[in-house]
């Protein structure tokens, strides 16, 4: 009885599996595809006399919304634009060059050029832009812009404009004018400039710039107006600044090297963390008041490492400098940052400023030099300094008011000399200098102990009495 019954019961699936399956023989004739074609996935438009037959200004135009695409080569004729975009209505426009040259003549206009209708929604991508007494790609008023993966080259006018804009992945190259001139609100990343005859990058405010290069252009590498930012961006032998940015930019990760000028100059206002100037012509950093560097470095310039007033310098090195390490004008606050073999002074200054638990060492002049009042020079290292022809203090004064503390200054030509008068001089270290202290008449001092000599008993254990031959806890030292 159970047998009967497994069996009746696996044949009762069979029958059912079989009749839920369906026909086991494909109908005849080849299958048909069951996918969008992709004119209905992306309708696309061909540019071409048919479609957007140009007028007597354009070799191409296009009026309607719409996704376009090239099928080959733009060539430019006299007295026309390449491709022309003059929406009757308000809409968008994609255009994809696909790898194709829209290229023009010298007596052409604009290769890619929005010229009056309604406000229109650009993208431009994927081709090239070449030759055209105009720009190559000018996107100026338009509602919104894109440009990916194009260059744009030998244009008379420059290679992009735009007004404001996103520009990703393109170059312009050996334009006679600006390879990039954006306005307000741009972002660019991953772009670079090079050969060109106006500035890499032109930007007006609040741009953001990303992983771009300004390469060998005529004027500067970047010039962009204020509250713009510049991340890991890199300028190099450009003939004017590798950057120059006005009141409020922020700066990170830059690097600008080998330029006719200075290296970056910042206007006013400006953030600076993490960024690199070296081999420029003239000094590395310049800037207005106002500024905060953090970290950047300036090497083997043709002027001072940095140059700058009413700022904050921290955690910054400037070696082998022709000028000072650091110039610096009044009110400025410089801490934990290094000048090494500098041509000039390792740091100089005017007053009112504080100079904190900074190293100065092996420069030509003074390590630290202040020349006008007031200013706090404390936890200083000064080693080597007066590598020149004349001679140099670890720490130099002029003027009156300066408070002078807790700095170690050895293998000077002087150790600390002050010069003016005012001055409070407390709890500092000269050792192995060629003369150790240099202080003129009315300057207030904590006692000078001369331990250079002393013959003390070494230690071994837990205590020990006094050596220093004083107890004022405002004592200086010569050791």
């Amino acid at each position: 009885m159970r047998s009967t019954s497994a069996v009746s019961l696996i044949a009762a699936l069979v029958l059912a599996s079989t009749a839920l399956g369906g026909p086991l023989n494909p109908p005849p004739g080849v299958p048909g595809s069951t996918m969008k074609p992709l004119s209905e996935v992306e309708p696309r438009i061909a540019i071409n006399a048919t479609n957007t037959p140009g007028d007597a200004d354009s070799v191409f135009k296009i009026t309607q919304g719409g996704s376009y695409y090239l099928t080959g080569n733009v060539v430019g004729v006299a007295s026309k634009m390449g491709i022309e975009i003059s929406l009757l209505t308000s809409g968008s426009v994609t255009i994809d060059l696909e790898g194709f040259t829209v290229r023009g003549t010298g007596l052409s206009l604009a290769g890619i050029d929005i010229s009056g209708g309604s406000a229109a929604r650009v993208e431009v991508r994927n081709g090239h832009v070449r030759g055209w007494s105009g720009v190559g790609v000018d996107l100026t008023g338009a509602e919104s812009a894109t440009i990916d993966g194009v260059e744009s080259s030998q244009n008379n006018a420059g290679g992009f404009v735009v007004d404001s804009a996103t520009i990703r992945n393109c170059k312009a190259d050996t334009n006679s004018a600006s390879g990039f001139r954006a306005g307000t609100a741009t972002m660019i990343s991953g772009s670079t400039a090079s050969a060109n005859s106006g500035a890499g990058f032109d930007t007006g405010t609040r741009c953001i710039l990303t992983d771009c290069v300004a390469k060998s252009n005529t004027v500067n590498g970047f010039d962009v107006d204020s509250s713009c930012t510049l991340v890991n961006c890199t300028a190099t032998q450009n003939t004017g600044y590798g950057i120059i940015a006005y009141l409020g930019c922020t700066l990170e990760g830059c690097v600008s090297s080998n330029n006719t000028g200075s290296g970056i100059s910042v206007n006013q206002s400006g953030t600076l963390t993490g960024c690199v100037v070296q081999e420029n012509g003239s000094s590395g950093f310049t800037g207005g008041g106002n500024t905060v560097y953090q970290s950047c470095v300036a090497r083997q310039n043709g002027g001072s490492g940095f140059v700058t007033s009413f700022s904050q310098l921290t955690e910054c090195l400037s070696v082998g400098n022709t000028g000072d390490g650091f110039s610096l004008g009044g009110i400025t606050n410089v801490s934990k940052s290094t000048a090494l073999s500098n041509s000039g002074h390792g740091i100089s200054g005017g007053g009112a400023m504080l100079i904190v638990e900074c190293s100065s060492m092996y420069n030509d002049g003074h390590g630290i030099s202040m020349t006008l009042m007031g200013n706090t020079i404390r936890g200083n290292l000064c080693v080597g300094n007066g590598q020149g022809s004349s001679p140099g203090a670890g720490i130099h004064t002029e003027n009156i008011g300066h408070r002078i503390e807790d700095n170690m200054c050895r293998e000077n030509d002087i150790g600390i000399d002050v010069d003016g008068t005012r001055a409070i001089i407390v709890r500092n270290n000269c050792t192995g200098n060629a003369t150790n202290w240099s202080i003129a008449a009315n300057n207030s001092y904590g006692p000078i102990i001369d331990r250079s000599a002393a013959a003390t008993a070494g230690v071994s254990g837990n205590a020990a009495a006094s050596t220093l031959a004083t107890t004022d806890p405002n004592a200086n030292f010569t050791n």
